[in-house]
């Protein structure tokens, strides 16, 4: 995929960012787009939150209407 093995071993930024998608709804609905257009068949999503609103549904619901569409 491209990384060097340094940026593995230490989980280097552009590994993370490379395989993590974060941001606002927006910026992950696009990572993950993009991953499908890559050729991904399947890609698993977990939404992290404030813990405050652990148990809201927003969070999903926001990147569910983004990427449905």
């Amino acid at each position: 995929m491209g990384f060097a093995d340094d940026e593995i071993a230490e989980l280097g930024d552009r590994l993370v960012d490379g395989l993590v998608p974060w941001g606002d709804a927006d910026a992950v609905a696009a990572a993950i787009s993009a991953q499908l257009r890559a050729g991904a068949d399947h890609v698993a999503i977990g939404v992290t939150a404030d813990p405050s609103q652990a148990a809201s549904l927003g969070p999903w619901r926001q990147l569910a209407e983004r990427l449905i569409a």
